[in-house]
């Protein structure tokens, strides 16, 4: 579990700095846009359940950085063993929902 609490750390370290001009409001592929996009497309859950991501709430600045504090804090208490089940489960939700917004640079 150390282990996975140090790549989660690592990763969410590393969205620290790219994120907001990656899928930020004024990024390359802004998150905002494709959820708007999706939203249109599919009516009801199907757009979530393809793209299942905490961003869907909403994907301004505020969120992208609750969501990559929320990974980094996770990570680190997951390093320190401290709720190892509900970080791993904050870890992993808050790297999906970063994942799949950020579509083309994280494939």
């Amino acid at each position: 579990m150390r282990a996975m609490g140090a790549i989660f750390f690592s990763a969410f370290y590393s969205w620290a700095f790219q994120v907001r001009g990656l899928i930020g409001p004024r990024g390359i592929l802004p998150a905002r846009e494709i959820f708007a996009a999706l939203s249109a497309a599919h009516a009801g859950w199907r757009g979530v359940w393809q793209v299942p991501s905490l961003l869907w709430l909403g994907a301004g600045n505020t969120a992208l950085t609750l969501v990559v504090g929320a990974g980094l804090a996770a990570s680190l208490l997951l390093f320190l063993n401290v709720w190892p089940k509900a970080m791993l489960l904050i870890c992993e939700a808050a790297f999906m929902s970063l994942v799949c917004a950020a579509r083309d640079f994280s494939s």
